[in-house]
């Protein structure tokens, strides 16, 4: 199959520095007990990235009159917690961003809220968050990084700013979940439920289950697929599928997770 002109990469520098990522995470992929070890080279690849890649994706400035924007990692878990939000009636714009969370702060100049979900707040983040208040935008914030909880304390009471936060052997998805459950109907539970599992399982929080399993698969199938086109427009398509729970039908959501982990050909249908 052809992969489309929104995921091929035109920028020899950027597809260089992606190339690393990837390399670094399919390891991880493969071989978790690596994680130690590759922290931080990894880290410092995050770094470089949100100085050189992901801004130059997005507009120089966001307006949103009356809208809400939504900012999340582009991960599985922040796919899934948008959705949830979405199966929850929540009216927003999504922003799949895997890096550069403060620059984007940065560029937003109106929106009736701003929601960020799955990303650690570093201290650089506060300034961006600061900007936000002034402006007089509400910011509700869903993460389960430790340092998100520490760099947050910063920030003088607002009533403007939320932090829903759990670091508990949890994950982003499962955080929104229990925080949307005693108030709103989630549309399809027992998709979300099973969303939110696999958002678990390819976060390092659910672990010890077969990987044949049927749930392990379709999380390392995403997981893969994400990790291969990893750009705001193949992470807008994704989530369109987990909307409509298609995914498992969409021959260009295997051909990119083949791509990064061939093991898991074995399982795809024909197509």
């Amino acid at each position: 199959m052809e992969i489309p002109n929104w995921l091929k990469r035109k920028d020899s520098k950027i597809e260089k520095l992606e190339e690393k990522v990837n390399e670094l995470q399919r390891e991880l992929f493969n071989r978790p007990n690596l994680e130690e070890k590759v922290k931080d080279l990894e880290t410092r690849l995050k770094r470089i990235e949100s100085l050189y890649i992901e801004p130059k994706r997005y507009p120089q400035t966001i307006t949103l009159k009356n809208e809400a924007l939504l900012i999340t990692d582009a991960d599985l878990d922040g796919l899934v917690s948008a959705v949830l939000l979405n199966w929850a009636g929540w009216k927003f714009n999504p922003l799949f961003l895997k890096y550069g969370l403060t620059e984007i702060l940065n560029r937003v100049e109106e929106a009736s809220m701003v929601i960020i979900a799955d990303f650690t707040y570093y201290d650089d983040t506060h300034k961006g968050i600061e900007k936000l208040l002034q402006k007089g935008i509400n910011i509700l914030y869903f993460d389960h990084h430790l340092d998100t909880e520490i760099y947050t304390s910063k920030i003088k009471k607002n009533d403007r700013f939320k932090l829903v936060y759990n670091n508990d052997n949890c994950w982003t998805a499962k955080i929104i979940y229990d925080f949307l459950k005693p108030d709103s109907k989630i549309k399809h539970p027992k998709v979300a439920e099973e969303y939110v599992n696999m958002a678990g399982i390819t976060d390092g929080k659910i672990k010890g289950l077969s990987e044949e399993g049927e749930i392990v698969r379709k999380a390392r199938l995403l997981q893969g697929a994400i990790c291969a086109g990893r750009n705001y427009h193949f992470c807008s398509y994704v989530y369109q599928k987990l909307l409509d729970n298609s995914f498992l039908k969409d021959r260009l959501i295997w051909e990119m997770a083949m791509s990064y982990n061939p093991s898991i050909e074995k399982y795809a249908p024909q197509f």
